[in-house]
């Protein structure tokens, strides 16, 4: 958890998982420990969840409401811009699955 002073509020751990459906699920918190997390999204039918940045400044979800579409951030005040992946960054990686 750490303390984002350009916006006066902490910012903790966030987690994202999926349900049965395919559905995206998301879980963050001030002050919860992962486990808090873990047992949310799995009360709410998560299968799997995945932590989504260890840094707090770096936490980011983008979605697009359709293949190839734009893209939107889903977390309120994300630092980052929500196309910064398709530009391209040397900083980090992500993975892209569709169901076949």
């Amino acid at each position: 958890m750490g303390r984002d002073a350009r916006r006066g509020r902490v910012r903790g751990p966030q987690r994202v998982g999926e349900d049965a459906a395919g559905d995206l699920l998301y879980a963050g918190s001030a002050s919860a420990v992962p486990e808090d997390l873990a047992v949310a999204l799995a009360r709410h039918g998560a299968r799997i969840a995945m932590e989504l940045d260890i840094n707090p400044e770096w936490v980011q979800l983008d979605t697009a409401s359709r293949p190839g579409g734009p893209l939107h951030a889903e977390i309120p005040g994300q630092s980052r811009p929500a196309g910064q992946f398709l530009q391209g960054w040397t900083r980090d990686y992500f993975t892209v699955l569709a169901n076949s």
